[in-house]
């Protein structure tokens, strides 16, 4: 679902399909999945899926959205946005004070570490979640 979401945004940056969009908002609850969805973003292309997790973020209805708000969290603050960060931040623990990875965000923004050390952690841990969801390590 993910892939198929990025792949319609692709066409025209507008998410048209609504029921990809319930599909990848529901999937979001599972950990593992948002995990996912983080590696695969490219550093590259950050503009791009910031403006891909904004637009789910808009539509997303209240319940179902901690996780997106969290990955565009990680992309500002990558994208040296701090101030955007922190109000993503903000929407995830508004919807979910115990959302884990918004309260280690926080921590992390907090301490100032390098925006650099995102992409690589990403690398790192997306073949370990593609292995845990998939069975293999698949690129996205």
């Amino acid at each position: 679902a993910i892939a198929d979401l990025i792949a319609e945004f692709e066409l025209d940056r507008s998410l048209i399909n609504k029921p990809l969009q319930a599909l990848v908002l529901v999937r979001m609850q599972d950990l593992q999945v948002r995990d996912y969805a983080m590696g695969v973003i490219q550093s590259e292309r950050l503009d791009f899926y910031i403006e891909l997790w904004q637009s789910l973020l808009q539509i997303a209805p209240f319940g179902f959205k901690a996780g997106p708000a969290t990955i565009l969290a990680a992309l500002y603050y990558e994208n040296c946005d701090l101030e955007n960060a922190n109000k993503s931040l903000d929407k995830a623990l508004s919807e979910n004070p115990e959302y884990g990875l918004a309260k280690l965000l926080r921590r992390v923004f907090a301490a100032k570490w390098p925006s650099s050390s995102f992409a690589r952690m990403r690398k790192e841990l997306h073949p370990k979640v593609c292995e845990y969801l998939f069975g293999s390590t698949m690129a996205s």
